[in-house]
């Protein structure tokens, strides 16, 4: 979900298959949860967490973003997005925290 050729090849498959029916809905689920505590946490641990928590979703989003409009277009009114037409669904599930960072 970090590779922004990654995201492209998926939006190009997704358009096949639905055409030109848009996308209804996109969930981005994908995350990574990062163990560590403070000996142990490094920059680059952090930089890997936040890019895939925080920067892929937005990217993701943003690349699926012309096919939920298409499907928004189709259900009647401006193009705007809401659930009836076309909705981004976002999933978080865990990160690194204090208590793993031993603030706690």
């Amino acid at each position: 979900v970090v590779s922004q050729e990654s995201i492209e090849k998926a939006v190009d498959t997704v358009g096949q298959l639905v055409q030109e029916e848009g996308l209804n809905c996109l969930i981005n689920n994908a995350g990574i949860n990062v163990m560590a505590d403070f000996q142990t946490v490094t920059a680059d641990m952090m930089m890997e967490n936040f890019h895939t928590n925080t920067v892929a979703p937005l990217m993701i989003t943003k690349t699926f973003l012309p096919l939920l409009k298409q499907a928004a277009s189709r259900a009647g009114g401006s193009g705007r997005m809401s659930i009836q037409r076309a909705a981004v669904i976002n999933v978080i599930s865990a990160g690194l925290c204090g208590a793993e960072l031993g603030v706690l």
